[in-house]
């Protein structure tokens, strides 16, 4: 008499086995034709120019990959671009270099007394640029053609680098890594207030981000609770430099330049940004604002505070601009289900909701953006007016201290609630589970054996379906939960996972 728990237990080895063979085999094919796209430009150990020693691979994109690496007793991130063979064209990593050069040296000027500000700025949100590839500063398109580091590599001729502060995880990995998909409202909260500053210091210093997403915002190494915004490959300079009188002093502010603004030439900039997050504007591929940047900002708030966008399932850009334009409010938001969700009838759809403590501060925020001129300036606190959310009293439309007091009155709110930790949810004990499986990897599924012993298990993350807080939907193909392998080894489980290079411990460590 067959055991069924024991036969759907060698299926699911037997499937695990099957597609991690598959993987290995076209991972093979891709590499003989030179097709793979995430082959290491680097290895382990490699000495790169300067005396930095390549630790470890952290992970890869469209412009680049990044490395962990160290001299002396310190450690870095190192940004690397490959330059493939009879490549003619500006390395991306130009674009970053010149950003985070300049922002250092408005830095400088700003810390020494040299520049004046409309805004108070903070530069603690921005990375330290440690060292680069000489050619970076040349603006010789010769020097670009022939420079870079000589690789023998099946791809790549000659690689450029940067090196910057090492960064903890991002928010988008922060955000998969909880059970749910979304932040708690201590989180939040800080997390709004955090990503804001960082954006608003960018903009104080006349640079437009056009790239506003979770995976471009990473918290410190060293405390967990500062954010940093990186990823520079796409900023520009928006302002143009002008100067005023006030107070006895001169300010700096940056207004557009004119290009920017005209009707006549606002169209042909093509598109810029990640298509879940962009703005209206950059789909029709007019030059981006500031503005563009704080709607990037406030979809990303919307998915970290309900667990997904109404659009998240839309992979076309052009309908993820049609569904864009049916949520012109905020309000639209705060309640909403998946378009296309694997064509389920509309009411059987999971509905997705940001908590109602955050609706005011939202709402008020929304329509600050909204209503951003972008032919002027960022304004200064010299403006500021104490009614929140009525434009019609305030002398700019574009004054960034009201949003930032609404978000430090948010999170005032917040902590003073009952009930509320005031810890970050991955700061949290329960929470540390997760952080042990990494989130490249996969979700644990506990597995109830003989005796009570459990083994946590792997799912790819690719079988999860997201749910809300209240109902999260198991896999898709579930591992065995919540039942007695009677007759069923566990010797002969860890030894037929075993196979995979998938054992792990009773904490599911691996």
């Amino acid at each position: 008499m067959t055991n069924p728990i024991k036969d759907q237990a060698k299926e699911i080895i037997v499937d695990i086995q099957n597609r991690s063979i598959n993987n290995k085999k076209k991972k093979y094919q891709r590499r003989l034709v030179g097709e793979d796209d995430e082959e290491d430009i680097l290895e382990e150990n490699d000495v790169v120019d300067n005396g930095w020693e390549v630790i470890r691979k952290l992970g890869g994109g469209g412009f680049g990959q990044v490395y962990e690496v160290r001299k002396g007793l310190n450690t870095y991130a190192m940004k690397v671009e490959g330059i493939k063979r009879n490549e003619k064209q500006k390395p991306h990593l130009k674009r970053e270099y010149d950003i985070m050069h300049r922002i250092a040296r408005k830095q400088r000027e700003y810390n020494n007394g040299d520049i004046e500000l409309a805004l108070k700025v903070d530069f603690k949100h921005f990375c330290y640029l440690e060292d680069f590839s000489k050619e970076l500063k040349s603006n010789s398109f010769n020097d670009w053609k022939n420079g870079g580091i000589p690789i023998e590599h099946n791809k790549f001729v000659a690689y450029y680098y940067i090196i910057m502060t090492l960064l903890g995880r991002n928010l988008s990995d922060l955000r998969r890594s909880e059970q749910d998909q979304k932040f708690g409202l201590y989180t939040i909260s800080h997390l709004a207030l955090e990503t804001f500053q960082a954006i608003k210091n960018l903009h104080a210093i006349g640079f437009v981000h056009r790239d506003i997403k979770p995976s471009n915002f990473a918290v410190s190494a060293d405390n967990s609770r500062d954010i940093f915004l990186v990823d520079f490959g796409l900023a520009y300079t928006f302002g143009k430099l002008s100067t005023s009188i006030r107070d006895s002093k001169i300010i700096s502010s940056y207004p557009p330049h004119a290009d920017y603004v005209n009707p006549d030439k606002k169209k042909g900039a093509g598109f810029r940004g990640t298509v879940r997050y962009a703005s209206l504007r950059a789909h029709k591929e007019e030059f981006l604002s500031y503005q563009d940047d704080l709607i990037s900002w406030f979809y990303m708030l919307i998915e970290m505070s309900a667990g997904a966008l109404p659009w998240r399932r839309l992979k076309n850009k052009e309908d993820v601009q049609t569904a864009k334009e049916m949520y012109t409010t905020a309000n639209s938001l705060f309640w909403f289900s998946l378009h296309d969700d694997r064509c389920q009838p509309e009411d059987a759809r999971p509905i997705y909701t940001v908590h109602e403590k955050l609706h005011a501060t939202f709402r008020k925020i929304h329509k600050r953006i909204m209503n951003i001129d972008i032919r002027d300036p960022i304004d200064s606190e010299y403006n500021v007016t104490d009614t929140l959310g009525d434009s019609s009293s305030t002398k700019s439309k574009n004054n960034y201290l009201e949003i930032e007091l609404a978000l430090i009155k948010l999170k005032n709110s917040v902590e003073n609630m009952t009930g509320i930790s005031p810890k970050l949810d991955w700061e949290i004990q329960s929470h540390r589970k997760f952080e042990k499986l990494r989130y490249n990897r996969s979700v644990g599924a506990v597995i109830e054996g003989q005796g009570g012993s459990r083994l946590n298990a792997l799912v790819p993350t690719s079988e999860i379906i997201e749910g809300s807080r209240e109902e999260v939907k198991p896999p898709k193909k579930p591992l065995i939960m919540k039942h007695q392998l009677n007759n069923f080894s566990f010797n002969r489980f860890n030894a037929l996972l075993e196979e995979d290079n998938l054992i792990f411990d009773e904490e599911g460590a691996l």
